[in-house]
């Protein structure tokens, strides 16, 4: 989920009621949506992380952020920490404490060779729209954004965004006309098949707008991936949140490659 879903400044501008998205422009509708994107410095947020393809993976707990610096999804059966990931500007850790199974990977694998921060990864993964290759703000000179012609009464309308990095990809975000948040991103890759996400449900709170699930039915490799995260945003804390500790696998961990790590967490009992 990581390396699928590879910040956002804060705004001052008033958002739409309604009655004015109905008549408003792109231009307009575009910044009343980065308008909505609250800051924040830390969060936490219960999630279910649900894998369908290529194994059936059910896991539940607790997602922890902290703006621009951490990631870390802590997985618990009967109140004990069986499994946990953790994500910092260095390094990508993905732990299996019932097995003692360990995958360990450089950020830069995941997001560098991409041109994408940990920060623009965070904002993914809560339904933000970024700036692939570019790490200022979203404006309107950052993007070709234009309306969808879907049919004739859809107000559906898209954001492009492509990025000049050693990578060059394009996101485009389609956006609900209801709630004007991004619904799902689309990243094409040159060569490779386009990857998409989709944002569920989205639910107004502290943070502006916050998706219930996300979800992704792509193909990598020739593998199909089809897997989700569900937050329960009823739940969702903003700021002054305690973020547990983590301690690096150590030599009692045997470090294996990703795919192993999901071949023994959905083959347990305990998961």
């Amino acid at each position: 989920m990581v390396a699928l879903f590879s910040a956002c400044g804060s705004h001052c501008v008033t958002t739409l009621t309604p009655d004015q998205l109905a008549t408003a422009s792109v231009e307009e509708r575009f910044d009343a949506m980065v308008s909505s994107y609250k800051p924040w410095h830390s969060l936490s947020v219960p999630v279910k992380v649900e894998l369908r393809s290529p194994s059936r993976l059910s896991l539940s707990g607790r997602a922890y952020m902290v703006k621009d610096s951490l990631v870390h999804i802590s997985m618990r059966v009967l109140g004990f920490e069986v499994a946990c990931m953790h994500v910092t500007r260095d390094s990508v850790y993905c732990v299996d404490k019932v097995h003692r199974l360990a995958v360990v990977e450089g950020i830069d694998r995941l997001c560098s060779n991409a041109d994408i921060t940990l920060g623009q990864l965070q904002s993914l993964l809560i339904g933000r729209a970024i700036i692939p290759g570019q790490h200022d703000n979203l404006t309107r000179k950052s993007h070709n954004v234009v309306l969808k012609s879907a049919d004739n009464d859809s107000d559906t309308w898209s954001v492009t965004a492509t990025s000049s990095g050693r990578y060059p990809f394009t996101c485009v975000y389609d956006v609900d006309p209801v709630v004007n948040q991004v619904s799902s991103v689309t990243v094409a890759l040159p060569g490779r098949n386009p990857m998409a996400v989709s944002y569920l449900s989205p639910v107004e709170c502290q943070l502006g707008y916050f998706p219930s699930i996300l979800s992704c039915d792509v193909t990598l490799s020739s593998k199909r991936i089809d897997a989700s995260l569900r937050y329960t945003t009823g739940s969702l804390r903003i700021d002054n949140v305690d973020i547990p500790s983590f301690s690096r696998p150590g030599s009692n961990y045997r470090i294996i490659k990703a795919t192993d790590l999901v071949k023994s967490l959905s083959s347990s009992s305990l998961f």
